[in-house]
């Protein structure tokens, strides 16, 4: 295998226009960490001007290179760049130089970051391993993962809810968590569990519903003389408190959230009930 085969694997480049020319690797230390450096040339031609949108033709001529440190997943423990320079054109119909700018950070690092944010782990620390900074972590959880309403306006067999602290922005002190009763998993998480933001989502109206239908038992934890049908029954408050405990550890872990939307947006994830909804190629 070739060094620029053997480069390529390694990093896990699609472009074929990423060329290695010789000395390609060294180490370097910036600001007293050391990195690996993989130096490359991206070579292409443009089908048009960025600038002024001509169609390429003759009137373009290469104009040099201009670099680009872009970080990429750790390799044998060492932070990693890809120094990568690229070519530059010169649009003689507009008299302005352009290139293919891209981002600084490799989507293999972005894949990372969304992989690392399944774990109970805090976003500063995925920042730090990832050597990128905590908001470039939330914005990859935001392109990464979609926002989905996981209720669906249908409910279990059986229902266990309860509430939690919620975080200082929400509308309410307290947050709405819901689970099936069953299994445990979560069905949905609700900013405020007071009664008219339960109904403007449509919960209470459903559980009416549902009740009249099909719902043939309703564990409720909030009200004290439902509390009966736990020893009538086989169902028990266990997931639901589980759940709750699993909700504190996530919010202990990053050491609260500002945000509730990325709070809920965290709990979903790290639960599995929202995916990567992209494959990212480098």
């Amino acid at each position: 295998m070739s060094n620029q085969n053997y480069i390529t694997e390694m990093l896990e480049l699609k472009d074929n226009n990423v060329i290695f020319k010789e000395n390609y690797y060294y180490k370097e230390n910036i600001k007293e960490i050391t990195y690996k450096i993989f130096e490359g040339y991206l070579i292409y031609k443009p089908k048009c001007c960025y600038k002024c949108g001509v169609v390429f033709d003759d009137k373009f001529e290469k104009h040099g290179f201009i670099n680009s440190d872009i970080k990429s997943p750790e390799v044998s423990f060492y932070k990693t760049i890809l120094r990568l320079h690229k070519q530059r054109y010169l649009c003689k119909h507009c008299g302005k130089a352009f290139t293919n700018y891209g981002c600084f950070i490799s989507n293999n690092t972005k894949h990372k970051i969304a992989k690392d944010l399944i774990k109970k782990r805090s976003e500063k620390d995925i920042a730090l391993d990832n050597n990128v900074s905590p908001n470039t972590v939330e914005r990859i959880m935001d392109s990464y993962y979609e926002t989905q309403k996981i209720y669906k306006h249908s409910l279990h067999e059986v229902l266990s809810f309860d509430e939690f602290k919620s975080v200082k922005t929400s509308d309410g002190a307290m947050s709405f968590h819901m689970c099936n009763g069953i299994t445990g998993q979560t069905i949905d998480i609700i900013e405020d569990r007071r009664l008219d933001n339960l109904i403007k989502t449509s919960i209470i109206m459903t559980i009416k519903l549902e009740v009249m239908l099909n719902l043939s038992l309703l564990i409720c934890i909030l009200h004290i003389f439902l509390i009966k049908n736990t020893f009538n029954n086989n169902y028990h408050n266990g997931y639901i408190e589980g759940n709750n405990n699993f909700i504190k550890v996530i919010k202990r872990i990053a050491f609260g959230f500002r945000s509730f939307k990325r709070f809920k947006a965290r709990i979903m994830i790290c639960k599995g009930l929202i995916k990567i909804k992209k494959i990212a190629s480098a």
